[in-house]
């Protein structure tokens, strides 16, 4: 399994967000990161990263942060989704 330096592996319990995995998570004081490995699973025809990928990590680490805040989950998106960077390498 490969690590990510200075991440730890998330303990994940829903089953569509394992199915993705395995996701990689590093606390810093109020500051929690989460990142992910792709791989042949998360790409598109084109070998880009697929949208829909990204969303349901969107989703997962949103999840996590209002569980965070709130100690419950959400019924819903919260609102619209935001526009999300990606870069290439880790961290």
């Amino acid at each position: 399994m490969m690590v990510l330096k200075g991440f730890l592996r998330t303990d994940l319990a829903d089953p569509f967000e394992i199915e993705i995995g395995p996701v990689f998570e590093r606390n810093a004081g109020d500051n929690r990161r989460f990142a992910i490995v792709v791989d042949k699973r998360h790409v598109n025809m084109r070998g880009v990263l697929h949208g829909g990928m990204l969303m349901t990590f969107a989703d997962l680490a949103l999840g996590q942060a209002v569980w965070d805040a709130t100690g419950r989950g959400y019924p819903q998106p919260p609102g619209p989704i935001p526009e999300i960077g990606i870069r290439r390498g880790c961290c």
